[in-house]
C-alpha cells in the first residue's frame, strides 16, 4: 500500500490512509479517515455500528418527515398502513430519473411540499398507477394475458 497522510486523504476525499506506522496494537492496516482506526481495529472491536446506527436514525427522522409531509397515507385510497407505503416517480422515462428512498425524501424534506415528481401511494395503487404510466412492462403483459 501506499503511504498517504491523514491531511491529504482528507484532501483527495478517500475513505483509508496509510501511515505505515503500526496502531496501538500492533496492526499495520490502512485507517479510516473519519475516525483515524485502523481496519483491523475497528473489525475486532466493531467500532462502525455505532457510527452506522447514527446514520440510521438520522435516515429514519428524514423518512418521518417526507412522509408527514405527504400526510402518510396513500394518496389515492388514503391508505395509512406504512408497511404497504411506496413512492412512486411520475416521470415517464422508467429508469432514468430514479432515485432512492432517502434521495427522495431529501427533496421532499428541503422543498417541504408535495413534489409533482413523486407520489406516495399503497402496492396496490402504486401497481395500478404504473399501469396507467405505462412503467410496468409485466403487469401490463399479465393484463394481456387475462383478458
Amino acid at each position: 500500500m501506499e503511504k498517504v497522510s491523514r491531511n491529504k486523504a482528507k484532501k483527495l476525499g478517500l475513505l483509508y490512509y496509510f501511515t505505515g506506522k503500526a496502531c496501538v496494537r500492533g496492526h499495520f492496516e490502512r485507517r479510516y479517515v473519519s475516525t483515524r482506526i485502523c481496519a483491523a481495529c475497528q473489525k475486532e472491536n466493531g467500532v462502525m455500528p455505532k457510527y452506522r446506527k447514527m446514520s440510521r436514525e438520522i435516515t429514519d427522522k428524514l423518512i418521518r418527515r417526507a412522509l408527514n409531509i405527504y400526510g402518510c397515507k396513500c394518496q389515492v385510497c388514503g391508505e395509512s398502513d406504512p408497511i404497504v407505503l411506496q413512492w412512486h416517480h411520475r416521470s415517464g422515462d422508467n429508469r432514468k430519473n430514479r432515485h432512492d428512498m432517502k434521495k427522495i425524501c431529501r427533496e421532499v424534506v428541503q422543498a417541504n411540499e408535495i413534489l409533482p415528481l413523486y407520489m406516495l401511494l399503497c402496492a396496490n395503487c402504486h401497481c395500478r398507477q404504473d399501469h396507467i404510466d405505462k412503467t410496468n412492462i409485466k403487469g401490463t403483459r399479465m393484463v394481456r394475458l387475462i383478458a
